[in-house]
Parts: C-alpha cells; structure tokens; sequence
C-alpha cells in the first residue's frame, strides 16, 4: 500500500482510556477502543507515552525504551493489543523519541558515575570541558546547539553534558549508542509492533549549507546528525521492519532536500513529519497563531515533489489544539475543526489525527501547559467517560458535557460525522490520493485554494483562515469547468462557482467538474 492512502491516529495512551479505574489511561483501554476506531477509518495507530517515564507529560523523560510504563501495562497487554489491532485490520507503531532521555536513566546515571568502570557510557551522551582554568564555566556555544539546549554541570566529573531543559541529549556518533537502539526496535518488533513513529530527528540531523556551490545530499553533507543518520541507515541494513511496516520521523522540521533524500534516494523512512506547518502554533507574539506562517508553510510544503510522503500534522503532543492556538470562540469551534478537517484530507499528504482531534477536543480550560493532553472525551458522564477513579491523572475539560464521542455519533451534522465524511471521501478519489498539488495565488491573504490533478482530472479547494467574510475572487480558468461545491462545513445554497465567492468564517469548499460531481459528491 502507498503511503499516502494511509490514515495514521497518534494516542496519546495516558489520555485515551482507563480501563482498570486507577484515573491512568492503558494499553487495555486502546484495546477496548479498538472498534471506534476501526470504523472511523484508520488504518494505523501511533501509541505515544508508553515506556518507563519520570513525568508523563514530557516526551524525553524516559528511563528505559524497552521497558512499559507499569500504569499503562504490562508486556502480555501490548502484545494483546497488537493481536487484537492485527485482527481489525489495524497496525500499531510505537512514537519513541530518540533524541533525549531522563537524567534518571540508567545510561546516564552510569556516565555521569566518577568510578571508571562507568566510563563505557560517557559517549552515550555529549561532553565537553568547561572554560577557564578551573572548567567550572560553561563551555561556548557549539554548531550543533538547538535553540533550547545548553550545558550543565557534573561536579565529580568536572565536566558539562548538553541537555534540554533538564534531558541529557543523546549522541548518535556512538556505534554502541546506536546498537542499543537498534537492539530496542528490533525487541519490539518481535513483540509485533508494525513500525515505529521516531520523535526529535528534526534537532540532529541539519545539512551543511553552501550557498555558492549547493551539493547534492549524501551521508556527508551532513553538518550535524551524521550519527542520526546511520541510526537511520543501521535500522534499514538490519532489516529490523518487514515490508509493510512503517518507519516515521515524527515532527521533523527538515529542509526540503534532506528530506527528500531519506524519503526517496536513501529510502531510510516512509514518512517525515510536517510540524512546520503548526509552527504558527508557538509562543511568539505572545501565543497567536500565525495564519501567514501556516499558509507560507503549506504552500511551501504541499508543492514539493516528495509531498505525498509527509505527514500533515495539525495537532500533536507538543502543540496546543488548533482551536485554542487560534483562539476561536465556542461558536466557530466546529466550524473551525471542520475547515481544518478539509484541509488535512485534501492534501497530498499522509493524513495525521491526534486523539480527539475528530471530534473538534479543545486544550484544557485551566490552560495549563499540557493542555494538549487532556483526556479524551467519549461521553457526558463523570470524567467525560475516560475514568472511573475519582482523581484523574491530569485535568478533564470543563466542556465535556458539550463536547463529546457520543453526542457528536448521534449529531448528524458533527465534527465527528465531517471527518468520517472527508475519511471517506479520500479513500475513494484517487485525485486525492495521488494527484499533484497546485496552489492558487490570490490578493486574499487568510485564503488558502489550490488544485489537486490527476489524469486530467481536477478538484478546486478553497478554504478561508479568516474569523471575517471574505470575498474571493475566483481564478478565471475554473470558471470555464462550470465546477460545482461537493462538499463544504457551512450549508451552501448554490453549489454552482461563481466569478467571486463570498466566504464565510473559516469556510472551505470543494468543487470538481459537473462530470466528476456524481462520483465524488458527499451530500
């Protein structure tokens, strides 16, 4: 299958659903879930926060990959939950972030031993000496530098290691490292895993810039990351995966070429993570989303030739929901999720969905900062229906009660019902699926349109970004195709386009030809 027909579910499993009443979302609850979504369409399911951790709600506070976090299960419970995914036709992978750990870690713990028998693990990690005669100032600043790390030091050592935050950052130049990792994913893919979803690539591997003689990527044109890379290579020459399985650089910020070359000449992995896209979604300008950042993005991204192969993430793990970062009110909350729904589907990109993304889920009314990560919300009954135990692990949403699984199922016109609409409305257009991506440049600048061909055959696209109306003038050569509207998150009262279309509040359309109306029409 090509990666493009994919429909790939990211869970964050703390947050999905408790099974066992202890307020801690497990691998038995996923399996529980499993019907939903099988009948939402998925095709494979990304297991995030997993494995033995010091905080939950950090991605790099690990302190074993081969090992399950004991609140979310047990060894039998995941290979349970492979063989039962297996059977829905479903495929598991695990989000593993390779690129720091805990300082709890035993790895570490052991590098930054002072008794020498520890030493064989210093080179897990990166070390440098300290300035000064004493070395008790912090070493300069180094190439390999990302924007969050810095120094800190080991007293007995009398040395500094780089660190995020408080994670020692890990050292892919060290073949040893490097076998251990491998010694990990092939252990879990005996277990069954069908893939892995790597997190922090976008940090490690940076090409070397040469604007006056641009060279080809390869191995060596790396500035950083070469050791990332033959992580990368080793997984392959071990032929640790089968082949159907999938390999993602999950949230990999990589320039277009370095990505390309992973993606189709070296054919290191199948997927590369367009985080870019929600870099909008940051903290600059004091946490507004920056629709000119998003749309730049997009354009930049979809066009590329290897487009087919990135993951379209809107939301994620380390990301707020879409909704709070655009600070939309209650009542353009659906219309919102539903524009960004067209938007994920119509692409030529893998689709990616965060858990609750389906169902329009905002971040947690306390604000805080893992608001992203509030549990899933399947009912109205106490704690949204995701826990029994009366001390949830992290805070429910306060609107639950409004904004939930089972009412949206039961709600013709819901979030939930605009997704299964677009899910199916992709599987069954091989425009969709493989047509190329052609953006249309307009005065209008919170209006992203483009068209998707394939054989002759066309979709326009057209989506307003805007909390205004928009007047949008139609590109002239659409016109002649006298396209009608097949699908749209407002109720359109004439599906015929016009020289100027007024758009509402974050409106999409989808037009196709009256000749390809009836194949692909959604109403």
């Amino acid at each position: 299958m090509h990666i493009a027909d994919e429909l790939i579910y990211q869970i964050f499993v703390p947050s999905f659903y408790d099974s066992d009443g202890d307020g801690i979302g497990d691998l038995c609850g996923v399996k529980e879930k499993l019907p939903y979504l099988a009948s939402l369409g998925v095709k494979c399911i990304s297991l995030s926060q997993i494995f033995e951790t010091t905080d939950r709600n950090s991605l790099y506070a690990l302190t074993d990959f081969s090992a399950l976090d004991p609140a979310i299960g047990v060894l039998s419970d995941l290979e349970d939950l492979f063989r039962e995914a297996h059977a829905h036709d479903l495929r598991i992978l695990l989000t593993i972030p390779l690129y720091a750990v805990s300082s709890a870690h035993p790895w570490f713990e052991k590098a930054s031993a002072s008794e020498a028998e520890y030493n064989l693990f210093k080179d897990y990690f990166i070390w440098k000496k300290g300035e000064g005669s004493s070395g008790k100032r912090p070493p300069k600043k180094v190439t390999f530098n990302p924007s969050n790390a810095e120094y800190r030091y080991i007293e007995d050592l009398n040395e500094w290691y780089l660190a995020e935050e408080n994670f020692p950052i890990l050292n892919f130049d060290n073949p040893r490292a490097r076998r251990e990792i491998t010694d990990t994913l092939s252990f879990w893919k005996e277990k069954g895993a069908d893939g892995f979803a790597l997190f922090g690539a976008s940090l490690l591997l940076k090409k070397e810039e040469n604007a006056e003689s641009p060279q080809k990527v390869t191995e060596e044109s790396f500035l950083i990351g070469k050791g990332y890379y033959k992580l990368l290579r080793e997984i392959k020459e071990k032929k640790i995966l089968d082949e159907d399985d999938l390999l993602l650089l999950e949230n990999a910020v990589l320039d277009p070429d370095t990505a390309k070359y992973l993606l189709e000449e070296a054919a290191l992995v199948h997927a590369v993570g367009t985080s870019s896209l929600i870099s909008a979604n940051a903290t600059k300008e004091k946490g507004k989303f920056r629709i000119v950042d998003f749309l730049s993005g997009y354009k930049e991204k979809m066009t590329k030739s290897s487009s087919s192969a990135y993951l379209n993430v809107f939301e994620d793990e380390i990301h707020r929901r879409i909704v709070n970062a655009l600070g939309i009110s209650a009542k353009l909350r659906e219309i919102t999720a539903k524009a960004f729904c067209a938007l994920l589907f119509t692409a030529p990109s893998v689709p990616f969905l965060y858990y609750g993304q389906e169902i329009g889920m905002t971040g947690n009314a306390e604000k805080t900062k893992k608001a992203e990560n509030a549990p899933f919300q399947w009912d109205n009954k106490t704690n949204a229906g995701f826990t029994e135990s009366r001390f949830p692990w992290t805070a429910i949403n306060e609107n639950y009660s409004d904004i939930n699984l089972a009412a949206e199922i039961r709600e013709e016109d819901s979030v939930l019902n605009f997704y299964r609409k677009m899910i199916d409305f992709r599987k069954s257009s091989d425009i969709l699926r493989k047509g190329e991506f052609i953006p249309c440049l307009g005065k209008a600048k919170d209006v992203i349109a483009f068209i998707r061909r394939y054989e002759g055959r066309e979709l326009f696209i057209i989506c307003s970004l805007s909390e205004k109306e928009i007047n949008y003038k139609v590109p002239a050569e659409l016109l002649e195709s006298e396209a009608t509207a097949v699908a749209s998150n407002y109720n359109v009262v004439s599906h015929s386009i016009h020289a100027t279309i007024g758009l509402r509040p974050f409106e999409a359309r989808i037009y196709a030809p009256k000749s390809e109306g009836k194949e692909i029409a959604l109403r």
